[in-house]
């Protein structure tokens, strides 16, 4: 299998770059159109918000976990 980047023009498909193929034979495509780019706000929908105490928690987990890495290590 051979992966490229390119884009379509609206007639054919472009490579970004060199593409080693064999010439005159069928191909098959499998196309990924590029990343969809969400906001923060509409993945709250999605997932859990935090509470003042559980920030809180994390906060201090991560300080006080992080200077332990950074002595034992």
């Amino acid at each position: 299998m051979l992966a490229f980047k390119g884009h379509f023009d609206g007639h054919v498909i472009i490579p970004d770059g060199h593409v080693s193929l064999p010439r005159d034979r069928e191909l098959s495509f499998q196309v990924e159109t590029g990343l969809t780019l969400v906001s923060g706000r509409k993945l709250l929908n999605h997932f859990g918000r935090l509470d003042e105490q559980a920030a809180r928690e994390i906060s201090q987990a991560i300080e006080r976990d992080c200077e332990r890495i950074d002595d034992e290590w």
